[in-house]
């Protein structure tokens, strides 16, 4: 079934509960180019837990897994990339969208999922929309071939307020995970932006600050992915790990302390 055909419009929802747009998927390419993707996505509140490794480089997207996928759409961080293997045969999508909100005010806030093939001939992009309340849709598509499907998520545009919220993302019928490769490094061995400029986190425990200022990190609960950070002089720090945003307060599980930088 063609791209152009298979997936229609959904009516929009009354914006004081919060509204879902999907448009129709528009293609880029020819009209024989097959849509086959299935995927659930959800965003819930900002501290969901569990997180999956989602990655900040279009070059290099994170396998998406079975089950939930979950991350943190911020538009002080940047879109987000995932990769799996659709068809041949029909897959699904099942959409699920919730705001952030603002100072604990209900706000609207729309994030935008882009569907592409590994070589970026076509491209299929859909809007969501919510504000305090949860809007689903199910969205279900066919793959004539086997390929591999990008998919980004991003964030709302740029401003002076952050905004955004969690997702989870999860794809059923014909598609095939790929397994997270097992470098041996902790997740955590990345470069941030923080209080004390760029802090390099090295995988030999020590934290290189960009004012000079070195420190030790050590992994405190893996399951929650907690961590100490301790610098000469000053309190300890206890963050968690949000992948592809950086490690936010443990205390209340949202507050940015550091923020994961693009290479």
């Amino acid at each position: 079934m063609k791209m152009s055909s298979q997936f229609q419009s959904a009516p929009k929802h009354a914006q004081s509960s919060g509204s879902l747009e999907y448009p129709q998927w528009q293609r880029k390419a020819s009209s024989s180019t097959i849509l086959p993707i299935a995927i659930f996505l959800i965003l819930g509140t900002f501290g969901i837990q569990n997180l999956k490794a989602q990655s900040l480089d279009p070059n290099k997207p994170a396998p998406l897994q079975a089950g939930l996928n979950t991350g943190t759409a911020d538009n002080m961080i940047g879109p987000q990339y995932w990769f799996l293997t659709c068809g041949p045969g029909a897959v699904k999508i099942i959409a699920r969208f919730k705001s952030m909100g603002l100072l604990g005010n209900a706000t609207q806030a729309t994030i935008t999922v882009v569907l592409t093939d590994e070589k970026r001939t076509w491209q299929s992009k859909f809007a969501l929309s919510a504000q305090a309340s949860f809007n689903e849709k199910v969205i279900p598509g066919t793959f004539k071939d086997k390929q591999k499907i990008v998919l980004e998520v991003v964030p709302p545009p740029d401003g002076l307020v952050r905004s955004g919220g969690d997702y989870q993302l999860e794809a059923t019928g014909a598609v095939e995970f790929t397994r997270p490769e097992n470098t041996g490094i902790d997740p955590i061995v990345k470069t941030y932006l923080g209080g004390r400029g760029l802090c390099k986190f090295l995988a030999d425990g020590r934290v290189l600050a960009a004012d000079g200022t070195e420190g030790r990190w050590k992994l405190f609960d893996a399951d929650s992915r907690s961590y100490s950070i301790n610098y000469p002089g000053f309190s300890p720090e206890s963050v968690k790990l949000v992948p592809g945003r950086g490690l936010v307060d443990a205390g209340d599980g949202s507050t940015l302390v550091y923020t994961e930088t693009r290479k």
